[in-house]
Order: structure tokens, then sequence, then C-alpha cells
């Protein structure tokens, strides 16, 4: 066993080395190098209260601090405050920090809906934001309408030194710069929509159970949002926990499926996950009773308070492991005859290969397998007849359909949309039996024809599902009989309807209309041909004093594939306020839709705005920058998103405290009737006016006809008569 002599220099070395972390009576300490990706001391000396969930890895070079990690900080333990210092040893780029109550966290407080607790704090470039917790009444303590709290410019850059604190409801940071000895502080304090360490009962989803995911150089959900620059972090676990108080002793009442929380004057109990009470008294329930567990299908209970979700069939679970998607793609497999056997007996591949490549693009060109189905590549097998000694050579192919490809009702369900796919392709069927019986279906390669044998086409059987019921689509089919070009029968509503902008349909008799393909849409509903589809093109430098941007096809589901950029450059002297009266994006696991607002196409600009998932609620902004470029890209799948609409107006510079003390009133997006005022698009150029200019503002007295805002002028009125500091009595 070796010894350290004290005198020697090399064992206090050494004995420093071994002993990073200091685990005593009051603080444990674990440092991360996010260079090198070691943990000192390692993992295992703290894995009670620090869990690595991923990470840390080295850096993949070594002038970069780009190695990434992602914790679990257990404070269920006498561990109740945390210091987070991060070091920054070159130039802080996008995501560096991110510190949330739910492990779901992908940037910008947003979450995939795990839980209301999702309190957040983040670095991103040199910004520093805090997001709340959804719980009733956050937004009241919000400066957007969204979740956000806080944010400040300029806090981090290379050689900076911050420091987080996180205690129960309170969070408080501060910097130290390389070249100044000033330093930047700030906090919030006292607001239980921060972060939670005494098991918050949420609104929605699981309860946090104490714990804080942090994230360094990435997200916690997912490295498809990183970053670079910061080179080692130091957490520091501190006690707040008094050796004689009641929680430590034991000397409390709390029930035995109760935790024990120190408070200052005393202590309060606090019920498990899976438990409900008042602390003193705690009783099971079932989390599936209350709002369905935050499941969109099903819902089961375990032992312990635990719950899962699951989906019906046709549907797959979610990623955030609550919601539910539908399974939106059939297809059917038929097979083909051929007449000559030469494939069979030549050993070219080649020949083959374009027997099968011509046939397909028969097929395809024929109006029968068009444009909204596909064909994969088919493959060919020869078999041998004994009884007739010869061989014969069969084509198959898969007919596929996806869903996204087709608009029905909405009030159609999955089973819906998948029996009118399977709809379509029986008439796909009967279209190729056509061709077969018509000695059509042939290819010509080298002199030589080969012919689809007639009335060899064989086909997977048909989905009882949707065709078993044979006196139901006889009565369905004497409706659709009626439904001319341009229209489909609802199945909801009984009744043909025109075809919704960006969709057409060429037959009659339809239930649903197709979707115009890539980056098109139609002019107007109740179109009748793909040739009505037109290009969609969005983006441009906008110059006005005032206008509006919307995503392509609003209030129309927008085309996927596309990338649109919108430069609004203010007058000199001039600031700049969006509102968003609400936006559609899908929920995907990568942010593939998104929206960001930021200074200029540098990722690495100041950013006023970034969101990849749809929200109801009104949100106005005002702009970090003097100048703003905006970006929506549209990679997925998706059919349903409606996009977005942007309202802007610009104002002078003057009034910046003024259109700020407004904005960034949580009573704006607290109060249910002035969020209905700021969703009312036939209000909103009049709402921007009053908000920016007071001139304009003095116009709408509360006793002139015009005024139809009294809500809105009474909280307006408040702000601009403490800005000019003007007294009841000089109104006149």
């Amino acid at each position: 066993m070796p010894v350290f002599h004290f005198q020697s220099p090399l064992g206090i070395v050494l004995l420093l080395l071994h002993i990073k972390v200091l685990q005593c009576a009051n603080k444990l300490e674990v440092e991360v190098d996010l260079q090198s990706g070691r943990v000192i001391p390692s993992a295992d000396a703290v894995k009670t209260h620090v869990s690595f969930i991923y990470g840390p890895t080295s850096s993949s070079a070594p002038d970069r601090c780009d190695g990434q990690a992602v914790v679990r900080l257990d404070f269920s333990g006498p561990y109740k405050k945390i210091k987070m210092e991060l070091m920054y040893g070159k130039e802080p780029r996008l995501w560096t920090a991110s510190i949330s109550s739910a492990p779901t966290t992908y940037g910008f407080g947003w979450n995939y809906g795990y839980s209301s607790n999702c309190a957040a704090a983040e670095v991103y470039n040199d910004q520093f934001r805090v997001y709340s917790n959804k719980l009733p009444g956050f937004m009241y303590h919000v400066t957007d309408g969204n979740s956000l709290m806080a944010v400040a410019d300029e806090v981090v850059e290379k050689g900076a030194n911050m420091t987080i604190d996180i205690t129960d409801e309170a969070v408080s940071w501060k910097t130290f710069f390389v070249n100044s000895s000033e330093r930047y502080w700030d906090d919030i304090k006292n607001s239980r929509h921060l972060f939670t360490l005494s098991e918050q009962e949420p609104a929605f989803g699981p309860p946090t159970d104490s714990f804080i995911y942090a994230a360094f150089n990435r997200v916690p959900y997912g490295n498809f949002h990183n970053g670079s620059g910061l080179c080692k972090v130091r957490i520091t676990f501190k006690r707040e926990l008094g050796k004689d108080s009641s929680c430590a002793t034991g000397s409390n009442d709390c029930d035995k499926n109760a935790k024990c929380r120190p408070t200052k004057r005393s202590f309060k109990c606090v019920c498990k996950p899976g438990y409900r009470g008042d602390g003193r008294k705690c009783i099971e329930y079932d989390p599936c009773s209350v709002d369905n567990g935050g499941c969109q299908h099903v819902c089961r209970h375990s032992i312990g308070g635990h719950f899962s979700c699951s989906c019906y069939e046709g549907f797959e679970l979610h990623p955030n492991k609550r919601d539910c998607m539908a399974r939106g793609e059939v297809s059917k497999r038929f097979r083909v005859r051929l007449t000559q056997v030469s494939p069979c007996k030549s050993k070219s591949q080649d020949i083959t290969d374009q027997i099968l490549s011509k046939l397909q693009t028969i097929v395809l060109s024929q109006d029968v397998c068009n444009f909204p189905c596909k064909i994969p590549k088919p493959y060919l097998r020869c078999r041998h007849l004994k009884r007739v000694d010869k061989f014969v050579a069969s084509v198959n192919f898969d007919i596929q359909m996806n869903q996204n490809v087709i608009s029905t009702s909405k009030f159609c369900n999955n089973t819906c949309a998948r029996c009118q796919m399977e709809e379509r392709l029986q008439k796909l069927i009967s279209g190729l039996r056509i061709l077969t019986d018509n000695n059509r279906l042939n290819v010509t390669l080298s002199g030589e024809t080969f012919t689809v044998t007639k009335r060899t086409l064989r086909v997977t059987k048909e989905s009882d599902q949707c065709f078993g019921d044979k006196d139901r689509s006889k009565r369905k089919i004497k409706w659709q009989d009626r439904c001319q070009p341009g229209k489909y029968f609802d199945v909801y509503l009984r009744k043909c309807m025109n075809c919704s902008r960006g969709s057409y349909q060429p037959n009659r008799s339809e239930n649903f209309c197709f979707r115009c393909p890539d980056n098109k849409t139609t002019l107007d509903t109740g179109a009748t041909d793909i040739s009505e589809c037109l290009e969609t093109y969005c983006g441009g430098n906008l110059t006005s004093m005032t206008g509006n941007i919307t995503s392509p096809n609003h209030p129309d589901p927008y085309p996927k594939g596309i990338e649109c950029v919108w430069h609004i450059k203010c007058p000199e002297g001039r600031g700049l306020l969006l509102l968003i009266p609400n936006i559609s994006l899908p929920l995907t696991t990568d942010c593939s839709d998104h929206l960001i607002m930021r200074e200029n196409a540098s990722p690495f600009s100041k950013t006023t705005h970034y969101v990849c998932e749809s929200f109801t609620d009104p949100l106005s902004l005002i702009s970090r920058s003097k100048d703003l470029y905006i970006k929506f890209t549209s990679k997925s799948s998706n059919a349903m998103a409606e996009g977005f609409k942007i309202f802007y107006v610009t104002f002078e510079e003057k009034w910046r405290d003024l259109v700020s003390a407004i904005v960034q009133d949580g009573d704006l997006y607290g109060n249910s009737s002035l969020r209905r005022i700021l969703q009312d698009e036939n209000l909103i150029t009049r709402i921007l006016d009053i908000m920016v200019d007071p001139q304009k503002f003095f116009e709408y007295e509360p006793t002139r006809a015009q005024n139809k805002l009294p809500e809105f002028y009474a909280f307006v009125e408040k702000k601009v008569t403490e800005f000019f500091d003007i007294r009841p009595y000089d109104r006149k």
C-alpha cells in the first residue's frame, strides 16, 4: 500500500490529483474536462449524485473545446444547492450549456412536452437565457408570451468564467471577464416557475423527481444542437440542511411515503411521486386518472406511481413517449408473368436489370401508378416447371402509397385515411389488369419483345377492415358518384367538398384529393388538375415601415423541403417590433422544421428568437438588433402544419423604453382577453400603432367611438402615463 509523505512536494501533488472531490459534511465537488474527456475524480466517486447520461467525450482537436457531456444531478439527498462554474477557453459558439428540469430540452426553453416542470437556463453564443416552468399563471412571469423570463447579451467570451447558482425556486448568475475587473451579475428568486427541487406537482407529465439535467457543448435531448468553446466545468453541491434540523434528525411527522424538506424556519413534508396528500398523510394514486397521465392514447399504471403510454393499433409511440403517430403508408404486392423466358436462361444481369427498369417505367407512365404512388425496384424470379419442362419468368412489384400525399377530411381518422389509400390502390390494380388484357405491358430489348401474359396478375388480399361492410360501401359510393372533379366526398359530413388549396382531384367520385408535389400549391380551392399546382416562392428583402411575413401557402399546410430567408432592414434611428399570433410546426425529434430570427446570416450572431414546435398563444418580440435575419426551414414530411404569419412594425428609438415596458409585461400575456386581442388579425395593425407611437395612442380616447379596445387601451394607458409622468389632471 503506497504511503504519501507530506514533506515531499510530489506526494502533495499526487494527493491533490487523487482527492479532488471534497465530500464532507457540507460540500461535494466534481470537475468535467471537455478537452480530454476526463472526470476528476472518477465518475464512480460521485455517481450517487452525478450520473453521466452521455460522455464526457474529448475534443475533436487539441486546439478546440467541443467535447460533450450530459449529466443528471440528483438533489434527493442532503445537497439542496448547486454551483456550476463554466470556464471558456475558446470563443463560445452556439449551445455551450443547457441546464433544465426536463431531459427532453432541445434549446431556447423548448422541450417535447415531457413535463410542465421544464425550467431552463441556457448559454447560446454570448447570450444567457432563463426560461420558466409551464405551470398555471406562468405567463405573468414571462417577457415574450412564451416562457422566456430573462435574457442577457455579451455575458460570456473567450477566457470568461461564468458561475450559475441554482437552489429551489431561484437562480443567480455572474461572470468574471478576463480583461476586466468588472463582473456581470443578476438573479431571479422566489418563483415557483424556476427550478423546483422540492418535487413540485406538475401540471402535466411526470414530476421532477428532484433531478436537474445539464448538457455541455450540446442540449440534453440530442447533439443535433451543439456548440463549442466551453473547456471545463466544475460542479459543486452544497448543503442547506442543518445538522440539528428536523429532517436531519428524523424528528418530524412526515408520512413514510413522503420526503422531508427543510425551510428557513421549520420543514415541510412532500409526498413522493405516485402519492398524494399533505405530506403528513400520503395515499397512492393512479397517475393515469388525471388527464390520462398525459398519454394521447393508452396509459398503463404500474407500482410506485410509475406509468407508461402506448398507442392503438395502426399508430406508433412518439420519441417523447407520450404522443402517438400514424403509420401512414400502405402497399400491395403484385406479380406478372412474362411470355419470353430469355431472362431466366441468360446469365447477364444487365439484361435482367434493363427489362425490369423498362417495365417499371412503362407502369409509371401509363397513368396507372403516377404521382402520388411509387414502385420501388422490382425483382425477377425464375422457376422451372417440371410438368412441362420449361422456365417461367415472374416479375414482382410493390406499389406503395403514403398518406402524406393525399388530402382528406379533417374528421378522417387513421383507419379512414388508410382505407382511402386501400381504395386508391384497388383502382390502380384495376388499371393494371386493363393494361395486361390489352397487351399494353411489353418490353422490347435488342429486337426481342417480352410481353406480360394475359390474366397473370396476382395481387395481395384486400383488407377486411376496409371492405368488410359491403352494404355500407355501396351506400357511400352512391353519394360519391355525385362528386365532380375538383371535389371529394367527405366521409363525415357526407357531402362533396372542394379540394383545399394545395391539392387537386382530376377524377370524379373520389373521397380524397391529391396534394400538389414538391414546393407547389394552388391559387384557390377546387383544383382539377396537377397543372394548377404552382411553384411557391418565399423570402426577400423588406424595407417598409410595417408589413407581414407568412410561411408558404399559409394558412393552409406549407410544402416540405423549403428554405425561406427574409431580411428586414430598419431605417436609421428606428427599432423593430414583431407580433406572432400563433405558429403551427410539426413536433420532430431533430427540429427539422424551425424558425430562427437573428442579427445576420451568421449562426453566431445575436439571436432574437428560435422555435421548432407549435404554440397557440400570441408572442411579441423586440428585435435585439436594428436589422433582422429571419430563416424558415422545412425538412419533415408532415403535411398538417400550417406555418405562421408574422406582423412587424418599426418605431422610433426614443420610444424603446416605452415599447419594452408594454411588450415585456407579463400581464399582456397572462390576461386571456388581451391574448385574444393580440390574435385578432383585424385589430393587429391598430394594436401595433398604439404600441409604438404614443401620439397615435392619444387619438384613441376611451370616450371616442372608434375605440374598440377598452381593455387593451387601459393596459397601455398605464404604461404611457408612467413613461410621460402624466398626472390625472394633466389629461384633457
